[in-house]
């Protein structure tokens, strides 16, 4: 199939279509990742309200919990990152 990628290209802009996309200049290391990462630009993929809200949750406990964490060591005087 890779080598008939030119000939298919060819054919479609011969008939007019110019606007498809190269899965090859896509960002990622696997075919999954580049065809995920094109999803993501066409904007097919969209969270739901409920996972956003989720997301930024969580993003803001575990900011609140480094900041509790950096805190208590600079209060404690522990400069270590495993505290001992």
């Amino acid at each position: 199939q890779r080598g008939r990628e030119t000939e298919i290209k060819r054919r479609l802009a011969d008939c007019g279509y110019g606007n498809f996309v190269d899965i090859e200049l896509k960002n990622g290391d696997s075919l999954g990742q580049k065809i995920e990462d094109w999803l993501w630009t066409a904007g097919a993929v969209r969270p739901s309200w409920n996972s956003r809200i989720r997301q930024i949750v969580y993003c803001c406990q575990v900011f609140v919990a480094r900041v509790a964490r950096y805190s208590r060591r600079r209060l404690l005087g522990d400069e270590s990152p495993g505290g001992k």
